[in-house]
């Protein structure tokens, strides 16, 4: 197994990670400021540039079902944003924010979609509601109480993709804490998920 070197001054460390349909690799970072941070793209060989910044914590990405559009969150800016995406390039036009988390409803995290293109997002430290569903075009179709007030991520899961598992970090107030749920049945089964083909020379 080979081990690439990644030097960026303003990051301190990885977060989420996706693949795309040709195998590259779109990775976040936790900043090393408020600012600093930033969302990169990793070529299959392994050559990498930076295709958005202005962010202290990288947070969830997901593709849409046709490939059209990537998602990313921005926990710094509490907000959601969608690129549109050429799957022959890996290149990303201009985001547009898809949504912005209102007071009360704490901090996007962790993404997915599933096959109709609706967007689950676990937010951490809500006040009530852990998940919003949104359909593609960004309307609210979910709110969805998470007993947990640090939930981090959640994926599809179960033979037929029909399950949703949900991570939670632990809180030392709570302690002893769930760190994982699962929603036994979604209306819609989860979308499809790509893998990494980076290969890495080794010498």
């Amino acid at each position: 197994m080979a081990v690439a070197d990644f030097s960026h001054s303003g990051s301190k460390r990885f977060n989420d990670v996706i693949a795309d349909p040709e195998g590259r690799v779109f990775a976040g970072t936790i900043g090393n400021s408020p600012t600093s941070g930033g969302l990169f793209r990793f070529e299959r060989d392994g050559s990498w540039v930076e295709v958005a910044s202005g962010t202290d914590c990288s947070n969830g990405l997901a593709f849409s079902p046709g490939g059209d559009f990537l998602y990313w969150v921005c926990s710094t800016r509490r907000t959601l944003f969608r690129f549109p995406y050429h799957r022959a390039t890996g290149k990303l036009d201009e985001a547009a924010v898809f949504y912005r988390a209102q007071e009360g409803e704490g901090i996007p995290d962790g993404i997915t979609v599933d096959q109709k293109g609706n967007l689950y997002c676990i937010f951490w430290g809500a006040s009530q509601f852990g998940m919003i569903v949104f359909s593609p075009s960004g309307s609210i179709l979910l709110r969805l109480p998470i007993p947990a007030v640090a939930p981090t991520s959640l994926c599809f899961c179960g033979p037929d993709l029909h399950q949703l598992a949900i991570t939670s970090s632990q809180e030392e107030e709570l302690r002893p804490a769930t760190d994982l749920f699962l929603i036994t049945s979604t209306p819609f089964p989860g979308g499809k998920e790509y893998r990494s083909r980076i290969n890495l020379q080794t010498t």
